[in-house]
């Protein structure tokens, strides 16, 4: 079973560019507003900076204006791919802010019980081990009680057709919010705190971005 199927809920890429799609959509309208129109000053001016050199009558004016009018074309295209650069990463950190937002504050609610349970049950099947402890920030700690360690062993079963050894990390707390599943010993860790997942699903949120938000200044 891939990975990725048995991650969804409030942890889901979708859903978290779904819940910014039109605050990008309306950033990138204004983006490329702002392009084109440094683009048509510029070469305005390029053109105005010709004709004054034709109208002076100058020695090779003509072959000039050409290489000013030339010159602008090159200064205002790449101007403009960096303005949409810019944006490209101003959407990308806005939706990692939003990502996070959406994760910290929902920590009371079903789905972010969901969310750990299913990050939990990730890093269980990426250690492949026969006992784990648990590891979580002290606001998500009343969240993994009885009633959660049973929900887990149905995941358990379901997934792995039998039940593991889990404990949870009672006496240090993560400073971020998530969880770090791994061995008894320490010697291997899965780490599934919120930083850390949206790190690993960065490259995934840039092609949901690119895909949501089409960027054409022709």
């Amino acid at each position: 079973m891939e990975k990725e199927k048995i991650i969804g809920g409030i942890g889901s890429t979708e859903r978290i560019v779904k819940t910014i799609k039109q605050e990008a959509s309306d950033e990138a309208s204004r983006i490329i507003s702002e392009a084109k129109a440094y683009s048509k000053k510029r070469m305005e001016q390029a053109e105005n900076e010709a004709k004054k050199l034709i109208s002076e009558a100058e020695k090779s004016a003509g072959e000039e204006a050409d290489r000013i009018i030339e010159n602008a074309i090159i200064e205002a295209k790449i101007e403009v791919g960096r303005r949409l650069l810019d944006f490209k990463k101003r959407i990308f950190d806005s939706v990692i802010d939003k990502a996070k937002e959406i994760l910290q504050n929902s920590v009371n609610s079903d789905e972010y019980r969901e969310a750990m349970l299913h990050w939990i049950l990730e890093g269980i099947l990426v250690l492949n081990v026969g006992r784990v402890v648990i590891s979580c920030s002290e606001v998500e700690k009343n969240i993994f009680d009885e009633s959660f360690l049973k929900d887990l062993n149905v995941l358990l079963e379901k997934n792995l057709g039998k039940s593991i050894e889990v404990n949870f990390n009672k006496r240090v707390y993560l400073k971020k919010q998530g969880v770090i599943v791994e061995t008894p010993d320490g010697r291997l860790s899965y780490n599934n705190t919120i930083d850390s997942r949206l790190n690993r699903l960065s490259e995934k949120i840039k092609n949901i971005i690119y895909e949501t938000v089409w960027v054409d200044i022709d």
